[in-house]
């Protein structure tokens, strides 16, 4: 595996609706989650545009993980990669972006890959990443253990989070 890159990590319960998963809140099951390329280099997602290139869906507490993902292309755009929730899987177990407007937050894990942590830009049916290149032998992080088996640290692209609180604590707020 040693020419292809894994993107992946965690969709969880915001509870707090701080954009940070704190000790305590939950992953969420059962969220479709895709993996696209920019495929106009636009660093924007666009629908319809964008090349389609794989779906998973959480388990395992919220978990998610593309494998075998063909690397960026330093410095082309047309190979950065965005990951989309598809909003259907989330409202439907009564959950909205905990940042409606969007926009990126600092990851805080300790991390040092792209693409920081953040709860996603709405974006149509979606809730999306910032594009992002996944090269081989990027950055490598610092605080993150869970790569998975086969891929070296700096290939392994595991801190694309996404959180989302309940339509009754959203409306608190």
């Amino acid at each position: 595996r040693s020419d292809k890159v894994s993107i992946g990590n965690f969709v969880w319960d915001d509870a707090n609706g701080n954009s940070q998963a704190d000790s305590g809140e939950a992953g969420i099951d059962g969220i479709t989650v895709q993996l696209y390329r920019d495929t106009n280099g636009n660093g924007v997602f666009d629908p319809g545009t964008d090349t389609l290139v794989d779906t998973t869906t959480t388990s395992g507490g919220g978990f998610y993980q593309f494998l075998d993902v063909e690397p960026s292309v330093a410095g082309d755009a047309t190979t950065d990669y965005i990951v989309a929730v598809v909003k259907s899987s989330v409202t439907s177990k009564g959950y909205v972006n905990s940042s409606p407007g969007g926009g990126q937050n600092p990851d805080t894990t300790g991390d040092q890959d792209q693409p920081s942590g953040d709860d996603g830009i709405p974006v149509g049916d979606y809730v999306v990443s910032q594009p992002f290149p996944a090269t081989l032998h990027g950055q490598a992080d610092t605080g993150d253990s869970g790569d998975p088996a086969g891929y070296s640290d700096d290939s392994a692209y595991m801190t694309v989070d996404f959180g989302f609180t309940t339509e009754q604590r959203h409306e608190r707020e």
